[in-house]
C-alpha cells in the first residue's frame, strides 16, 4: 500500500492532472465492454470511474484495454478510441497508462475540462472567485492558444516560405529559403514541446520579463551585429502589428491581468501579450541556422498563426476575468472582483468629460493630485475623450458658430444667453428644425436627421414626463440624441451597406436613441452590448449580392426576430442587447468563416498561378535554347507538350529553380536530343537508354492526365531510341516554342510609383463604376496585377498596374473606409471626419460665395508653386475688381444680390476647373492664380477671365444684369511670397481702374527679377556654393508648454538662417522654394540634419539640458531611399539620443505619399525618435490617415491661430483639431502665437504647447550655449 501511494505521488509530480467528466466505455482484452466515466487525465494516462469495479477484478497490471468516448457536439462530436494498459485499480475505478500519446484525444479532453472550469468561474464571478483556480484556468487557455498557433504555423509555413523564395534575388537565396522549410518541419516536435513551455515560464513567473527577452535600449543597439539588429527589428515589427490589431483587447484585459497576478505588468511582461509569446517563439527558433530572409518570413507566419488563437484567448479571458475596480472608487469594500454595481459605476456619465456639452467646470473633477489619464490631456485629471465625447464636443462647436459670432472662452461651453437647448422646456416642445440644426450643420443633410430629430423630441418628452430624466438633464440628453442622429446620418450615407442592413438599423433607431439619452456608455464604449449589436447587424452584408439584396430568408427572419425583441424588450430588459448579439454572432459566424476561406483560396490560387506562369516562361526559354538552330525529332516535341513541361513545372514549384531535381529533368531532355540527333555516330548503351526511359516513365506518371497518352509517348520514345532506322519519327526544322508571355509594362516614374505603392493587401477602395467598395486581396509582381473581391470574398476585378494607376489619377478609384472594421468604429471615424471637414470649410470659405477666403488662398498658392516645372514656367496672380457690384447691390436688394454673388462665383469657378485657384478677397474683388509656361500664356489667361465676367448675365425679377471688371496681374518665374505677389497684382489693378473699364494691367518693376526673385537657373547655379560657402546656419525657436507659468522652452524647432550679405542677399523663403522646385530639397534636409547632429555631438552637455530638437523634413526626403539610408547611417552610429529628436513632416506631404510616410515614421520610431505633423488643418483629408500615421504631435497651422481673438470659426476649428488629437492621444502645438489674448484662448481650449514670437523669437543655435 505504501508502495502504491508512493507511485501515485510520483505520478502526480510527473504529470499535471486535469479534472473532467466525460462518458466513455472500456473494452478489455477479452472483449468485455463496460460503461465508465473519465474523471481525470494527463499526457500519460487517465483515471476511469466504474460503477462495477468487480467486473475488472481479474485483470492484471499491464493488461491491454481500449477506452472509447465521444465529446459533446459543442466540442466536435468526434469519436476517439485510445489504446492503453491497466496501471492500477482502486475502490471506485482504475488508472490506465496510454500506449503512445493520443494527442488529439487529450486535446479534446482538455477542451472539455477548460469549458467546465470556465463555467464554474462564470457561476461565481461576482461571489468571490478562487484566484488559484482562475490562474490554472488561464494557464490552460494560454497553453491551448500556443498549441493552436503551432498548428496554424506548420499548416502555412511552407506556403509562406515559397512566397518568400519567389521574391529572392538569386538562386542561392531561393534554395536556402526552400531548404529551410524542411529544417523547420524537422524541428516541429521540439517546437510543440518547447514553445508552450517557454510561454508558460512567463506566466508561472507572474509576468516577470527575462533580460534576454526585453527590448534593447539605444546604447545596446549601437553595438549589436547588423543581422542581429535587423532580426530584432523584424520581430518587433510583427509584435507591433499584433499589438495594434489587439489594442482594444489588451487595454481592456491589462488591469484584469494585473489584478490576477497582483503586480503591474507592461507590454513586454504581460504573459498573454504578443511580445511575450512571440519572443518565446523567437527563443525557440533561434536555435535553428536560418537566413535573415527565412527568419523574417517565419516571424510573419508566427504572427498570422497567433492572430486567430489570440482572438479566442482574449475573448475567453474577457469572459472569466472580472473587470478591475475603478480607480475612482473610494470607500468600497476590498473585493478584488467587483460586482455588477461597481461595473455600472464605471459607466457613470460623470466619469467622462464630454457627456452633453454642459460646461466642463460645472462637472465634478478628480482630486487635484490625480494623475493625468493620457499623454495629450488638456488639464491634469481630465480623461481623454471618447468617440461619443469628441462628437458631442464638435456638435457644440457647430451650435456656437451658428448662434453667435463673438469669441468665447471655452470651446465646450454654450454661449451666454443662448437657449439651453431644444429640450430645455419639455412642456412646450421646440420645433424639429431647432433640434436638428446643429446636426444638419455638422453633417451632410439627409432624411435621417429630421426623422431622428422628431423621434428624439417625442422620446425625450416621454422620459422627462415619466421622471426618468430630470428637466435639468434634458439638454444633456438632447445632445446625446444629436450625436446619435449624426451617427445615423453617417450610417445612412454608407454606400457599402446593403439596403436591408440600413432598414434593420432604422427599425432600431428608437430604442437606440432612448439608450443614448439614458446611458452615456452607449456612445462612449466600444464594449457596450448595444454598440456590438449594431456591429453584428452590419455583418449581414456577408450574405448580400452585388446589388445589395439578401436572399437568405432564414437569416433575415432571425435578424427580424431579434430586432422586434429589442424594440419590445429593451426598455425593461437591458440584457436583451447582449443576448441578441450572442445569438446573431452564432448565425453570422459561418458566413464570416466562409468569406475568409474564399479569400484564402483566391490568394493561394493567384499565388500559384503567378508562380506557375514564371516557371512556364523559364521552361519555354530553356527548351527554346536547346532546340534553336537544330533539327528536332517530332517525338521529342510530343514528349515535351504537355507531359515533360508539366513535370518540369512541378519540379520547379516544389523544389525550386536550380535544384538537383530540375537539373536531372533537364539532363534527360539533353540526352534525348543528343541520342536522337542524326549526326550522332556513337550509340548509347542499351542499359543507359533503358534507365532513362524508366526514369521518364516514372516522372510522367506523376503529371499525365491519361494513361493511354503516356504509354503512346513512351512507346514512340522507345522505338526512336532502340530502332532509329525504322523511321519512327520525323525531323523538323525551324521549330519555335509558343509561350504565353505578358507584355512588359513601362516603368512608373517616382510620383506614379508612390501613388500605387501606398496600397496594401487588405485595403478597401471605391470604384466609380462599381456599386459597392471592393477589397484588395492580392498584388502580383510578375506581371504587376491588382485583384479585388467584394465583401463576400468573391473575386470581382483584376487591374493591370497602368489600369489601376489611371483610375487612381482620374479619381475613379479612391481609398475608402476599412469594411473589416466594426460599423460603429468606422462610422464614428467618418462622422468626426465630416464634422471636422465642415468646420474647415466654414473657416476657409467665404460664406456668401463658397469661394476660398484670403488666408486659405495664400496657403494654397504656396503649395501650387511646388507643381510648377520648367526654367521659364511660373505663376500669374490676378486681382479682379468687379466695380459694378456696388451699384447692382442697391438695385437687387439683399436676396437678389446674394443669389447674384453665388451665380458669379460659380461662373468664375468653372474657369479654374482645368487648373488654378480662385478666391474672394474683398466685397467686390476676386483673386486667381494659375501656373503658366510663360508670361504670354499668363496674359491669355487673364484676358479669358475678363471675357468670362463680360459674358456673365444675371436675371432677376424680369431684368437682366451684366458686369464689367478691371484686372491687375503679377507674374513671377521664381517663388515670391504670396502676400507680396498679391500686393503687386493689387497695385496693377488700381492702375487698371484709372485707365477705364475692362482694362488689364501687368505689374512692372525692373528690380523684381533681381537677386531674390531670380529664375530657377539662377538658384540652380548657386545651390552648391551656398551649401559649401558657409552662407547658411541653423536657428532655434523655443516651444513652451501652456501649463508652465514660467514659459521655459520644452524643446526647440530647428530653422534655417542665412548670413547677411548686402551685395548678394539670400532670402530664405525664396531660396527654399526654388530648391524644392529643383527637386534638391532632400540635399538641403541632409545638410540641416548633418549640421544639427554635428552640434549635438559637439555639445553633449548643453544638449542634455534641452528637451528635444524638432527638425523639419520635406516630402521629397520622406520619399527618398537615399535620405532613408543617410538617416539610418547617422542614427546607427549610436551617439545621438534619439529620444530627444522630433522630425516634422507636413500634413500634405504625409497624405500625398502616405505609404512612404507611414514606413518612414515606423522605421525611425523604432530608434526612439518622435514625429510631428506640421501645418495641420491645411490639408485635413482623412481621420483614418491620422490614426494610422502614429505621430506624437500635431502642429496647428498658424493661419488658424493668428486671428482667433477676432474669428469665432477659427476658435471652433482649433478646438476641433485639439479635441480630435486628444482623442487619438496626440499632443498639440499651436504655431504663430503672437499676443497674450491668443495665448489665453489656447490655454482655455487645452492646447498643450505654443510657438511664436510671444514666447520666443528664433535665435542662432549657438546662443543655446549661453
Amino acid at each position: 500500500m505504501a508502495a502504491e501511494s508512493l507511485t501515485q505521488s510520483r505520478e502526480r509530480r510527473t504529470q499535471k492532472r486535469f479534472e473532467v467528466v466525460q462518458a466513455a466505455s472500456l473494452k478489455t482484452a477479452g472483449g468485455q465492454e463496460l460503461a465508465c466515466e473519465i474523471r481525470n487525465f494527463c499526457l500519460g494516462g487517465m483515471f476511469l470511474r466504474l460503477d462495477d469495479v468487480a467486473a475488472v477484478s481479474e485483470m492484471r497490471s499491464g493488461d491491454d484495454v481500449e477506452v472509447n468516448f465521444t465529446p459533446p457536439a459543442s466540442h466536435g462530436a468526434q469519436a476517439f478510441s485510445v489504446k492503453a494498459r491497466l496501471a492500477r485499480q482502486g475502490a471506485d475505478g482504475i488508472g490506465v497508462a496510454f500506449i503512445g500519446t493520443p494527442l488529439d484525444a487529450t486535446r479534446a479532453l482538455n477542451r472539455i475540462a477548460t469549458a467546465m472550469r470556465t463555467q464554474r468561474m462564470l457561476g461565481r464571478r461576482y461571489q468571490g472567485a478562487d484566484s488559484r483556480q482562475m490562474l490554472e484556468t488561464c494557464r490552460v487557455l494560454l497553453t491551448q492558444a500556443v498549441e493552436a498557433a503551432l498548428q496554424g504555423l506548420y499548416a502555412s509555413i511552407e506556403m509562406r516560405l515559397e512566397r518568400a523564395a519567389g521574391k529572392a534575388d538569386n538562386f542561392a537565396e531561393r534554395n536556402a529559403i526552400l531548404a529551410a522549410a524542411d529544417q523547420i518541419r524537422v524541428h516541429e516536435a521540439a517546437a510543440r514541446t518547447n514553445w508552450p513551455r517557454r510561454a508558460l515560464e512567463g506566466f508561472d513567473g507572474l509576468g516577470k520579463s527575462r533580460p534576454s527577452e526585453t527590448s534593447r535600449d539605444s546604447k545596446s543597439l549601437s553595438i549589436v551585429q547588423t543581422d542581429e539588429f535587423e532580426d530584432w527589428l523584424n520581430l518587433t515589427a510583427e509584435i507591433n502589428k499584433l499589438e495594434d490589431h489587439f489594442a482594444n483587447e489588451l487595454a481592456d484585459l491589462a488591469p484584469r491581468i494585473e489584478k490576477l497576478h497582483g503586480r503591474a505588468l507592461d507590454r513586454e511582461s504581460n504573459p498573454f501579450g504578443p511580445a511575450m509569446l512571440l519572443r518565446a517563439a523567437h527563443a525557440e527558433f533561434s536555435t535553428l541556422d536560418l537566413t535573415p530572409g527565412v527568419r523574417k518570413a517565419l516571424y510573419g507566419a508566427l504572427r498570422e498563426a497567433l492572430q486567430a488563437p489570440l482572438e479566442e484567448l482574449y475573448r475567453q479571458l474577457g469572459d472569466i476575468l472580472p473587470e478591475a475596480p475603478s480607480t475612482q472608487q473610494t470607500g468600497a469594500a476590498a473585493n478584488p472582483w467587483p460586482d455588477t454595481q461597481a461595473m455600472a459605476d464605471d459607466l457613470n456619465p460623470d466619469s467622462v468629460m464630454f457627456v452633453g456639452g454642459e460646461p466642463v467646470e460645472d462637472r465634478p473633477q478628480p482630486a487635484p493630485d490625480a494623475p493625468p489619464s493620457g499623454a495629450a490631456t488638456a488639464a491634469p485629471g481630465v480623461a481623454a475623450p471618447t468617440p461619443g465625447g469628441i462628437a458631442g464636443a464638435l456638435m457644440n462647436l457647430f451650435r456656437r458658430t451658428q448662434s453667435r459670432g463673438t469669441v468665447v472662452a471655452a470651446p465646450a461651453a454654450p454661449p451666454a444667453g443662448a437657449p439651453a437647448g431644444p429640450a430645455a422646456s419639455v412642456a412646450g416642445a421646440p420645433a424639429i428644425p431647432a433640434a436638428a440644426s446643429a446636426v444638419a450643420a455638422a453633417m451632410p443633410v439627409g432624411g435621417s436627421v429630421q426623422r431622428i430629430a422628431g423621434t428624439s423630441q417625442r422620446v425625450l418628452g416621454e422620459l422627462v414626463g415619466s421622471g426618468r430624466i430630470a428637466p435639468a438633464q434634458a439638454p444633456t440628453a438632447q445632445n446625446a440624441a444629436d450625436v446619435f442622429g449624426a451617427l445615423a446620418e453617417t450610417i445612412e450615407g454608407d454606400r457599402a451597406l446593403p439596403g436591408s442592413v440600413k432598414q434593420t438599423l432604422r427599425e432600431l433607431e428608437e430604442p437606440l436613441v432612448k439608450l443614448a439619452m439614458l446611458d452615456a456608455g452607449y456612445l462612449d464604449s466600444v464594449k457596450h452590448p448595444a454598440h456590438r449589436v449594431v456591429n453584428v447587424v452590419d455583418r449581414i452584408a456577408l450574405a448580400s449580392t452585388d446589388d445589395g439584396r439578401i436572399n437568405d430568408k432564414k437569416l433575415l427572419q432571425a435578424v427580424q426576430r431579434w430586432t422586434e425583441r429589442i424594440r419590445n424588450e429593451a426598455d425593461r430588459n437591458p440584457g436583451i442587447y447582449d443576448e441578441a448579439r450572442t445569438q446573431l454572432e452564432k448565425v453570422l459566424q459561418p458566413l464570416l468563416r466562409a468569406r475568409n476561406i474564399r479569400i484564402a483560396r483566391l490568394q493561394a490560387g493567384l499565388e500559384g498561378w503567378q508562380k506557375m506562369g514564371q516557371a512556364n516562361r523559364a521552361i519555354s526559354e530553356g527548351i527554346q535554347r536547346r532546340i534553336e538552330g537544330r533539327e528536332v525529332p517530332d517525338v521529342v516535341l510530343e514528349f515535351f507538350n504537355p507531359g515533360w513541361r508539366n513535370y518540369l513545372i512541378r519540379v520547379i514549384l516544389r523544389h525550386g529553380t536550380g535544384s538537383p531535381q530540375e537539373t536531372e529533368a533537364w539532363d534527360a531532355v539533353d540526352r534525348l536530343l543528343a541520342w536522337l540527333d542524326p549526326q550522332q555516330t556513337a550509340r548509347p548503351q542499351f542499359s543507359e537508354m533503358q534507365r532513362l526511359l524508366t526514369y521518364v516513365d516514372a516522372c510522367l506518371s506523376l503529371v499525365s492526365a491519361g494513361k493511354d497518352q503516356q504509354e503512346r509517348i513512351m512507346e514512340r520514345l522507345a522505338d526512336a531510341l532502340f530502332e532509329p532506322g525504322k523511321g519512327s519519327f520525323r525531323l523538323l526544322s525551324g521549330v519555335k516554342v509558343a509561350s504565353r508571355t505578358h507584355a512588359a509594362e513601362a516603368a512608373l516614374d517616382e510620383r506614379d510609383a508612390a501613388l500605387v505603392d501606398q496600397f496594401r493587401v487588405g485595403d478597401w477602395l471605391s470604384f466609380a463604376r462599381a456599386p459597392l467598395p471592393m477589397n484588395l486581396i492580392w498584388i502580383g509582381d510578375d506581371p504587376p496585377l491588382y485583384v479585388f473581391s467584394n465583401y463576400r470574398g468573391v473575386r470581382k476585378l483584376e487591374l493591370k498596374q497602368q489600369e489601376f494607376l489611371d483610375l487612381l489619377k482620374s479619381g475613379e478609384a479612391v481609398r475608402t473606409d476599412n469594411l473589416d472594421l466594426p460599423l460603429m468604429d468606422r462610422s464614428f471615424s467618418s462622422m468626426i471626419e465630416h464634422m471636422h471637414r465642415n468646420l474647415v470649410k466654414q473657416a476657409t470659405s467665404d460664406p456668401e460665395t463658397g469661394l476660398m477666403r484670403t488666408p486659405e488662398f495664400m496657403r494654397r498658392v504656396k503649395r501650387a508653386w511646388l507643381n510648377v516645372g520648367g526654367d521659364t514656367a511660373g505663376c500669374v496672380m490676378g486681382v479682379i475688381d468687379v466695380e459694378d457690384l456696388r451699384m447692382v447691390q442697391v438695385r437687387l436688394g439683399t436676396v437678389g444680390y446674394s443669389q447674384l454673388l453665388q451665380a458669379l462665383a460659380q461662373h468664375l469657378s468653372q474657369k479654374c476647373r482645368d487648373g488654378g485657384l480662385i478666391a474672394r478677397t474683398g466685397d467686390r474683388t476676386f483673386a486667381f492664380l494659375r501656373a503658366c509656361e510663360n508670361e504670354d500664356c499668363a496674359a491669355e489667361h487673364a484676358e479669358a477671365f475678363i471675357t468670362r465676367i463680360n459674358q456673365f448675365s444675371f436675371d432677376w425679377e424680369g431684368q437682366s444684369y451684366s458686369l464689367t471688371a478691371n484686372a491687375g496681374l503679377a507674374w513671377a518665374s521664381a517663388y515670391v511670397e504670396p502676400e507680396s505677389l498679391y500686393n503687386r497684382a493689387d497695385t496693377a489693378c488700381l492702375t487698371a481702374k484709372h485707365e477705364g473699364r475692362n482694362q488689364i494691367v501687368f505689374y512692372r518693376d525692373e528690380d523684381s527679377d533681381r537677386h531674390g526673385h531670380a529664375g530657377l537657373a539662377y538658384w540652380a547655379g548657386r545651390f552648391n556654393g551656398i551649401l559649401a560657402g558657409g552662407r547658411l546656419h541653423l536657428r532655434a525657436q523655443p516651444i513652451v508648454a501652456l501649463a508652465d507659468e514660467s514659459r521655459q522652452p520644452v524643446h526647440y524647432e530647428i530653422l534655417l538662417g542665412a548670413r547677411d550679405d548686402p551685395a548678394e542677399p539670400l532670402p530664405i523663403g525664396d531660396f527654399v522654394a526654388a530648391v524644392e522646385r529643383l527637386k534638391r530639397i532632400s540635399e538641403l534636409d541632409q545638410w540641416v540634419v548633418r549640421e544639427a547632429f554635428g552640434w549635438i555631438r559637439a555639445n553633449p552637455q548643453a544638449f542634455e539640458k534641452i528637451g528635444a530638437f524638432s527638425i523639419n523634413l520635406s516630402g521629397q526626403s520622406v520619399n527618398s531611399k537615399t535620405f532613408l539610408g543617410f538617416m539610418e547611417e547617422e542614427l546607427g552610429r549610436g551617439d545621438i539620443p534619439c529620444d530627444k529628436l522630433i522630425f516634422e513632416v507636413t500634413e500634405s506631404a504625409a497624405i500625398d505619399s502616405f505609404a512612404n510616410a507611414e514606413h518612414f515614421i515606423k522605421k525611425f520610431r523604432r530608434y526612439g525618435c518622435r514625429f510631428s505633423l506640421d501645418d495641420f488643418g491645411v490639408g485635413f483629408s482623412s481621420f483614418t490617415y491620422l490614426k494610422n500615421l502614429k505621430v506624437d504631435y500635431l502642429k496647428i497651422d498658424g493661419s488658424f491661430v493668428r486671428d482667433m481673438q477676432r474669428n469665432e470659426v477659427d476658435v471652433a476649428l482649433v478646438s476641433s483639431m485639439h479635441e480630435t488629437s486628444r482623442f487619438l492621444g496626440i499632443q498639440t502645438v499651436a504655431e504663430s502665437v503672437e499676443n497674450e489674448e491668443t495665448f489665453a484662448l489656447l490655454k482655455t481650449i487645452g492646447v498643450n504647447y505654443v510657438q511664436g514670437w510671444l514666447t520666443g523669437k528664433p535665435l542662432h543655435i549657438d546662443d543655446l550655449l549661453r
